[in-house]
């Protein structure tokens, strides 16, 4: 599964919708996720991708596709 759709799933559960409802592109600001919804979010990721994140990630990734970006470059491909 791609970290795109990973990524996807785990905001539409906690926001209540489904994946295909949510734009790779629209910022997590435009999201109306609050803190308690981001902590939710980085701890179901953390347990799909077996990897220790900061919830801060989110002001520094804008979007999903950014963070996909950067969680492929850092965690899942780390550079050798």
């Amino acid at each position: 599964m791609h970290i795109e759709t990973i990524l996807k799933q785990i905001i539409a559960d906690e926001l209540g919708t489904t994946p295909q409802e949510i734009s790779g592109d629209l910022p997590f600001d435009e999201m109306q996720l609050d803190s308690l919804s981001v902590v939710s979010i980085t701890y179901a990721l953390e347990q799909k991708i077996s990897t220790e994140l900061d919830p801060t990630i989110f002001t520094e990734c804008k979007t999903i596709n950014q963070l996909a970006v950067w969680l492929q470059q850092q965690h899942l491909n780390p550079p050798q």
